[in-house]
């Protein structure tokens, strides 16, 4: 965490696991929004290369069947390949709006400086692996956030085929979705430029999932 985070929550070695709280649980990123951090009010003099990240998570904690949704902010710094977390009690403390398309200016510095504890490990990820991510995050929201899978589908898509939830949750069902296993997966370019996936499950089930402009924001149909 950067130090004005520590500062503002009076955060040491005692008292940090108290101070924070993070839930167990499988974590799903919900929505992710990306701005520039700037050391400079100046038009067009950006004087450092430093990215916030706003994130929407959803835990779930399968066992107790419940959960819990929270807001992280991640500033990562390209050049260093260093990032530094701000967790949701500085969020709430400082009464922060995390919503697309709204820039909020929090690091002024120019650089993260790399320590034990924050250098990222780049990899590449394959467009298999990022595909199962869309489908894994699928399958749990069609298993305890029914909302949240209907509201993943294409607009007019989800209208001409389903109408309303209550039809979709017979979908769901008929679909067998707890026994939903890969079997084959294609990644291609639609008219629009964006990536899409197409899986197909051992059930025959067939999943289109087409990304969207900002990062895990996909829209899913069914063929």
């Amino acid at each position: 965490m950067p130090s004005f985070v520590i500062n503002e929550l009076n955060i040491n070695e005692e008292n940090i696991e108290d101070t924070l709280f993070f839930p167990d649980g499988t974590i799903i990123i919900d929505k992710i929004y990306v701005s520039y951090q700037t050391a400079s009010f100046e038009p067009y003099m950006r004087t450092n290369d430093i990215k916030l990240y706003y994130v929407n998570l959803d835990i779930y904690n399968t066992e107790e069947l419940k959960k819990i949704e929270m807001d992280m902010l991640i500033l990562v710094d390209d050049i260093n390949n260093t990032f530094y977390i701000i967790p949701k009690e500085y969020i709430k403390l400082k009464n922060l709006t995390i919503e697309k398309e709204k820039n909020i200016l929090l690091y002024e510095e120019e650089q993260i400086e790399k320590n034990n504890y924050n250098e990222i490990n780049n990899y590449e990820v394959s467009d298999n692996i990022i595909c199962m991510e869309y489908f894994n995050k699928y399958i749990l929201y069609a298993t305890y956030d029914l909302e949240k899978a209907y509201n993943m589908l294409d607009e007019q898509y989800k209208q001409k085929e389903f109408g309303n939830i209550e039809n979709f949750k017979e979908f769901v069902i008929n679909s067998n979705i707890e026994s939903a296993l890969v079997e084959k997966i294609n990644v291609s370019i639609d008219s629009n430029g964006n990536r899409q996936c197409t899986i197909i499950d051992k059930n025959r089930n067939n999943y289109i999932f087409t990304e969207n402009e900002a990062p895990m924001d996909v829209t899913l149909r069914f063929n």
